[in-house]
């Protein structure tokens, strides 16, 4: 059964799918491994208590 949320979401996604993907366009423009010092520190979860698993700072 459909609802009308999932039929406008359908057709949002449609919109947003049309206008591509400019992050994927400009991922190569940018040097994101200077970013790896900036940003490094909020990822730490090296504690005692353990956490979840460390993700990459940098999204490569």
């Amino acid at each position: 059964m459909k609802t009308l949320m999932g039929l406008w979401q359908k057709e949002a996604y449609k919109r947003v799918e049309q206008l591509g993907d400019r992050l994927a366009e400009i991922k190569s423009l940018i040097d994101w491994e200077a970013f790896r010092p900036i940003v490094g520190d909020m990822y730490d979860n090296r504690s005692e208590r353990g956490g979840r698993p460390k993700i990459d700072e940098v999204g490569n």
